[in-house]
């Protein structure tokens, strides 16, 4: 039992994601249509995310929060997460599927910018629940054989954790 009106907003929230779903799948034909609805939708979670920094992080560049919850759009930083938990495997096999460099390199930059941006959100739930998601895709990375994927994780996941720890030392 919780608030109604929070109760409300993700049952809505929920109906939205499955008739895009349907939406989706009853109207895209081609496998290029939709990688390109795949992209655009990375991007504007890259976009949406960007716009909770800038909500989460004051001016003075103090990442330490005082209140359990983050002053966002989001009620809760365990929403932000959930929210934030789909982008990181679309942003992996975007990369898996692109064929350019350029392509690539924006995955891979999206990739870490949303994982660090996963982690400023401070959600505890949520970190163990990407920690399970790496492994999995790890997992699934050993059965196809796919080392050079399973290295790009690696070396993507490193990249976030550098650039979120640099960014809590030049805080302080």
């Amino acid at each position: 039992t919780g608030s109604l009106d929070t109760s409300y907003a993700s049952v809505v929230q929920y109906w939205g994601v499955i008739f895009i779903f349907l939406g989706l799948t009853l109207y895209i034909k081609d496998e290029t249509d939709f990688h390109n609805i795949l992209w655009i939708g990375l991007l504007c979670a890259s976009v949406h995310s960007l716009s909770v920094v800038f909500q989460i992080i004051p001016a003075n560049w103090s990442l330490e929060l005082k209140t359990t919850d983050t002053i966002t759009h989001f009620r809760n930083r365990n929403i932000f997460s959930s929210y934030i938990l789909f982008f990181p495997p679309i942003a992996l096999f975007l990369r898996s599927y692109s064929s350019s460099r350029i392509t690539k390199f924006i995955a891979d930059l999206l990739f870490v910018l949303i994982m660090v941006i996963f982690w400023l959100a401070g959600s505890k739930g949520g970190e163990g629940a990407i920690i399970i998601e790496l492994l999995i895709i790890s997992a699934y990375f050993l059965y196809k054989n796919d080392r050079q994927g399973l290295k790009s994780l690696v070396v993507l996941v490193l990249a976030s954790t550098i650039l979120y720890h640099s960014a809590i030392l030049f805080s302080k």
